[in-house]
């Protein structure tokens, strides 16, 4: 009951607040409001919008404005990337449980989600994806990867990853500085 009431509750704010961006190439920019949008949103297992962000949480995030979601397991992957697990996270995509999510930041911007599924679920995640993306952009080694002005995006059997490109691009172009 209390979770149908909270998802309710997710509806309506999700209803009450201002249309984001609505054409691909415009993100929706985030804001102080971030971490208190979060917290309603905990139970969505969707992949609606990816083009302005995953889960209610917008691309640009600061990891600090997604406190609700207790990042763990936090690595650093490279000079710009580290890549945390969430133990508040929603391991489902839909009605497809996942193995794990991980969330990529640059410069403790939110840039990107990295989603483990097991293979007896590939063609459930697959429909999913396409439903929310369409068809693939193209295929490099029979990976379909979606490319677009605001992210680029692969599908394998067992993995869906997403990479915002506003965030990158301006972490690179501050350390060119």
């Amino acid at each position: 009951m209390f979770k149908v009431f909270i998802l309710a509750l997710a509806t309506i704010v999700l209803l009450a607040a201002p249309a984001t961006a609505a054409k691909i190439g415009e993100t929706a920019a985030p804001s102080k409001k971030s971490e208190v949008k979060l917290a309603p949103l905990l139970d969505d297992n969707s992949i609606a919008n990816l083009k302005d962000g995953f889960r209610g949480m917008p691309w640009g995030s600061k990891k600090s404005d997604m406190k609700a979601l207790e990042f763990t397991d936090c690595k650093q992957m490279d000079q710009l990337v580290e890549n945390c697990s969430a133990e508040k996270s929603t391991l489902k995509l839909d009605d497809a449980p996942l193995v794990h999510i991980r969330y990529k930041f640059v410069d403790d911007a939110f840039f990107g989600i990295a989603l483990k599924f097991e293979a007896k679920h590939a063609e459930k995640v697959q429909a999913l994806i396409y439903k929310e993306l369409g068809q693939p952009t193209e295929f490099k080694d029979r990976i379909p990867q979606w490319k677009t002005e605001v992210f680029t995006a692969w599908l394998s059997s067992t993995h869906f990853s997403i990479d915002a490109k506003k965030p990158l691009e301006e972490a690179i172009a501050k350390r060119k500085k």
